[in-house]
C-alpha cells in the first residue's frame, strides 16, 4: 500500500514540476499554487536545464533573409521556459 501511494504521490509531483506543461499554463487553484512550487522536480529540472544550456549559441536562419543570427541560451531560458 506504501508503494502505490508513494508512487501516486510522485506522479503529481511530476506532473506538477513543470516538464510537461510550462508554468504559466498550469491552472492556478492547485497546480501553480502550491504544487508547482512544492514538487522538487522543478527545481531538479531549472539546474538540469541550466547547467546543460547556459553558455551556449544557437545558430538560427529563420529571422529573415539568408543571413544567419545567433541566440543566446540564456535568452531562450528565460523567455522560453520561464
Amino acid at each position: 500500500m506504501g508503494i502505490i501511494t508513494g508512487a501516486g504521490i510522485q506522479g503529481i509531483m511530476i506532473l506538477g514540476g513543470g516538464f510537461f506543461r510550462l508554468p504559466n499554463d498550469m491552472p492556478k487553484p492547485v497546480w501553480k499554487y502550491p504544487l508547482y512550487y512544492i514538487a522538487f522536480h522543478k527545481y531538479a529540472y531549472q539546474g538540469l536545464f541550466k547547467n546543460e544550456f547556459e553558455g551556449l549559441k544557437f545558430v538560427s536562419n529563420q529571422v529573415g533573409g539568408s543571413k544567419t543570427h545567433a541566440v543566446i541560451s540564456g535568452l531562450i531560458l528565460v523567455s522560453c521556459w520561464e
